[in-house]
């Protein structure tokens, strides 16, 4: 009931503002008859922007023109949308509109960054996946914590258990060399 009686006192106050002038809010709201004015600028640099659309609850619109300035002739409205390309929407209602509004820009972030550095060989561009990724691969990728796996890595590395084929390998190369120089 009592919002009833505001919504239909609401048309009223424009009136009751332009009698009584010396009663004015003290906001740096600037109403001139039924008209309120304003600027629209960017939070971050200040700069007052151009082709901002307010958007009132009545159905009605405004653009800023280039110098963000708005004005506003139809007051009856209780909220409104401010929207600009590039910047966050603000939702105000009719008594929190100021003589300059902020808007915040939108973040922006990127998916995805390649970096192409200088390389000699481009050859080596992509090198093929080794046996034990390819493997890997193969199965579905990680499959938890293998012990066996990283202990026979650590073997592997540290050269524990002596790579037998190796010595056979050069122990047949150096019996080739003595045969061909005989």
């Amino acid at each position: 009931m009592i919002l009833r009686i505001l919504i239909a006192m609401l048309p009223l106050f424009p009136m009751y503002v332009q009698a009584d002038g010396d009663r004015r809010d003290c906001s740096a709201l600037a109403y001139t008859g039924a008209t309120m004015h304003g600027v629209i600028a960017d939070q971050l640099t200040r700069v007052p922007q151009r082709d901002v659309c307010i958007s009132l609850s009545n159905g009605k619109s405004v653009h800023t023109s280039w110098d963000g300035r708005y004005t506003i002739n139809d007051t009856i409205f209780t909220t409104a949308s401010i929207t600009k390309r590039g910047f966050l929407t603000r939702h105000l209602r009719r008594d929190e509109f100021t003589d300059t509004l902020f808007l915040l820009p939108a973040s922006r972030t990127i998916a995805e960054v390649t970096v192409w550095g200088h390389r000699r060989n481009h050859a080596e561009l992509f090198t093929p996946m080794s046996k034990t990724d390819s493997e890997l691969a193969a199965i579905g990728g990680n499959l938890g914590f293998n012990a066996l796996g990283l202990i026979a890595l650590i073997v592997d590395k540290l050269k524990l258990i002596p790579d037998l084929e190796k010595k056979k390998r050069i122990k047949e190369a150096k019996k080739r060399f003595v045969i061909e120089n005989y």
